[in-house]
């Protein structure tokens, strides 16, 4: 028996996603504005890489945001925060 793959376009196709929403939930969770969020995630390429599958699982698609936004891994004892990463140039 093989083993089978399902592949659903989630964003915009089967859900709905309020990307605005989506910043400012992410901006709750680490020490960046939405529009730094919106910089470092998505205009970066960040985001077309992982619809482009270049990430082998979703631990290393949570390990680089962690790491892009600056969140300490996910049951790391809590210090002082790092500093937000350096903010992309302007165009």
């Amino acid at each position: 028996m093989s083993t089978g793959y399902l592949i659903v376009d989630l964003g915009g196709v089967v859900f709905h996603f309020d990307h605005a929403r989506r910043l400012e939930r992410f901006a709750r969770a680490c020490a960046l504005d939405p529009e730094q969020i919106h910089a470092l995630l998505w205009l970066s390429g960040f985001s077309a890489d992982c619809d482009q599958g270049r990430y082998g699982s979703t631990a290393l698609v949570r390990a680089r945001i962690r790491t892009i936004l600056g969140v300490p891994p996910a049951g790391a004892a809590a210090g002082p925060a790092a500093p937000p990463p350096a903010r992309p140039a302007s165009k």
